[in-house]
């Protein structure tokens, strides 16, 4: 007759104890895991880099590895504001291994301005006035003339009818016809990468904080390749994540080709070089009036001459 109920289940339990034992085992050891940090993720930084927030956390001893149950938000959050003063407010939400920690950084205020100090507003680059407008100030150029860079254009020393000076902190904006001359150049031979087709993988395992490493030398390439990293991590997304991880290596071999470049080819992303950095020279508010380009190709190379005619906002401030 079949064994059933309880004395089959405990027949099935004899055959099977061993996985049973690594089930209970894998569990506590998920459990055991949770209960220390190895996720740090962070938010909400603009300024400061992950690397200087992880390091001021790690000097509050928040960092990989370390038991989170007895840490209490409010002293990290205290105690990472000495570090880092340049954070106005922390919070940390430990789900499992994983922390997520949100950074808000402070707003610094605008320096106030002095009245007792001068400040001028001087030319940024040559160029022939077309318009001044000036709000607070003594002008100091007219329309039609030729400034040259570094030249005062609005003074912020200003004398008043009674021939009494003080001084202001000037501001306006003088606009000028300026003109630029750009030049860049392009091999006409490029060097391409392409894959041979021959690659190979090598493993790695990390626990916790230490790398072993299942192979010998220290896998300096002896010929051209791409590397490309997997990492599995044993982990369940959101859940838990244990300090465990194997890391394969894959590397794909890779051959040097040289490709003639099309003339055109090469103008065409000489001048779109050209033109952004024309672009960013200018600003928001100038406009290019006449743009014309001069190419020159010799044998190795292409070269392209950019020259404008522009108008654009000249004053910048200087104390």
């Amino acid at each position: 007759a079949a064994v059933r109920g309880l004395p089959r289940v405990r027949a099935l339990a004899k055959k099977r104890r061993f996985v049973l034992v690594l089930l209970a085992l894998a569990f506590l050891l998920s459990l055991l895991s949770s209960a220390f940090l190895w996720e740090i993720h962070i938010t909400g930084n603009e300024t400061l880099s992950d690397g200087e927030i992880l390091r001021a956390l790690e000097e509050c001893g928040f960092s990989y590895g370390r038991c989170w149950l007895w840490m209490s938000p409010g002293v990290l959050q205290s105690r990472l504001r000495l570090i880092l003063p340049q954070i106005q407010w922390a919070s940390f939400q430990i789900r499992g291994s994983r922390a997520e920690v949100k950074i808000v950084e402070a707003q610094t205020a605008p320096e106030p301005l002095q009245n007792d100090e001068a400040v001028d507003l001087v030319a940024a680059r040559a160029g022939v006035v077309v318009k001044t407008t000036v709000l607070q100030g003594e002008q100091a150029v007219q329309r039609g003339e030729l400034v040259a860079p570094g030249q005062v254009l609005v003074s912020g020393t200003v004398t008043d009818r009674q021939g009494d000076t003080f001084s202001a902190h000037a501001l306006g904006e003088i606009r000028a016809r300026t003109y630029y001359e750009l030049t860049a150049s392009l091999p006409l031979t490029q060097v391409l990468r392409e894959q041979t087709g021959r690659s190979h993988s090598r493993w790695a395992l990390i626990f916790g904080k230490n790398r072993i490493n299942f192979y010998q030398n220290s896998g300096i390439p002896t010929e051209e390749c791409d590397t490309i990293y997997h990492e599995y991590v044993c982990s369940i997304p959101g859940v838990f994540r244990l300090p465990v991880a194997l890391v394969r290596e894959e590397r794909r071999a890779v051959a040097l080709q040289r490709r003639a470049r099309a003339e055109q080819e090469a103008r065409t992303l000489l001048e779109q070089t050209l033109r952004q950095t024309l672009a960013q020279s200018l600003g928001e508010d100038g406009e290019i009036i006449d743009l014309r380009f001069t190419p020159r190709v010799t044998e190795d190379a292409c070269y392209l001459t950019l020259r404008a005619e522009c108008e654009q906002n000249i004053a910048i401030e200087k104390k």
